[in-house]
């Protein structure tokens, strides 16, 4: 994160990856990313403009956020803004607590990420299932009724206490047919991380994540245009039902870190894919992490969706005497 100071007195956070052009000392333009503004008085019409929207200052703690997958956001934490989208002449107030959403989301996405990424092989003793090889993936949120289809660009995990609605966790489903699982001498989880277009990462301390098994057989049926949280077995991190989880491995997300890889690699996760003796085995993605403020940071992996980054993927490493 950098925070940059105007002379006018405004001081603007900008989270990566973040794209900011600055015009003048009372505009910028957010052409893509998360940024927090804290105006004082004295810069009362501090403007940040996205593709879409022009949000002027009304003395005020404000984010916005823009993105190609999510659209704008725009979250007020103290005061007010005023909103205008597009070449349209009304504009729209917001209060202290309130946000608003325009364009398209995670959900319904209107727009192709244009990155370009691939998992490397690790050696020659190493090789990949994926989500995409027969598996599934999937992501559900709490307040959701209608449930999260498995078609979307990115599986968006949080953990909160100040807005239980948002909670939010990802299943993983892997077709391990093909797998000669004697042959197998360690594995381990890699996952993408990508932008989620919501929330801010100052708002999130360096966060925990923990990867669960799924043993109940009710629940290894999950279907991506199907499942939801509430048809979910009860979960929290204190009370685990010990017949249909098991917790298998746990990783760190640092604060602001973006477009990088995470490697799960643990003995409780390679002894649970060996010995499971399933052909088609689940994973659960939890955030252990709590925040600061009900509008802190989503985080989001890549789904076998995603146009450029590679789904998520076990990787097995044979005997070397094999």
């Amino acid at each position: 994160m950098a925070t940059i100071q105007f002379d006018s007195g405004a001081k603007v956070t900008l989270e990566a990856p973040t794209t900011l052009r600055v015009d003048s000392a009372m505009r910028c333009r957010l052409l893509d990313g998360s940024v927090v503004a804290d105006v004082p008085e004295l810069a009362h019409g501090f403007a940040i403009d996205t593709e879409k929207l022009e949000v002027i200052d009304l003395g005020t703690k404000f984010g916005v956020t823009s993105s190609e997958v999510g659209g704008s956001h725009v979250f007020v934490f103290d005061g007010e803004v005023k909103v205008r989208e597009g070449d349209t002449e009304k504009a729209r107030h917001v209060f202290g607590g309130k946000s608003l959403h325009f364009g398209s989301t995670p959900d319904e996405p209107d727009a192709k990420i244009d990155r370009s990424d691939s998992l490397l092989s690790l050696g020659p003793d190493w090789f990949a299932i994926s989500t995409d090889d027969g598996g599934k993936d999937v992501y559900m949120r709490r307040s959701d009724g209608s449930g999260q289809t498995g078609d979307h660009l990115l599986l968006m995990v949080k953990h909160t206490d100040l807005a239980p609605g948002n909670e939010r966790r990802a299943l993983l489903g892997f077709d391990l047919r093909k797998l000669n699982r004697t042959q197998i001498a360690e594995a381990k989880l890699s996952l993408k991380i990508e932008p989620s277009g919501l929330g801010f990462s100052s708002l999130v301390p360096d966060s925990e994540f923990a990867v669960y098994g799924v043993l109940d057989p009710a629940i290894l049926n999950w279907q991506e245009s199907s499942i939801l949280y509430e048809t979910m077995p009860e979960f929290t991190t204190e009370k685990i039902d010990a017949e249909r989880f098991i917790r298998l491995a746990s990783f760190r997300v640092p604060k602001g870190a973006s477009h990088s890889k995470v490697e799960v690699q643990s003995g409780g996760l390679t002894d649970f894919l060996l010995s499971s003796g399933k052909e088609k085995i689940t994973l659960m993605l939890v955030r252990e992490t709590g925040e600061l403020d009900k509008q802190g940071l989503v985080h989001a992996f890549a789904s076998k969706e995603h146009p450029t980054s590679p789904a998520p993927t076990l990787w097995f490493r044979k005997h070397t005497d094999l």
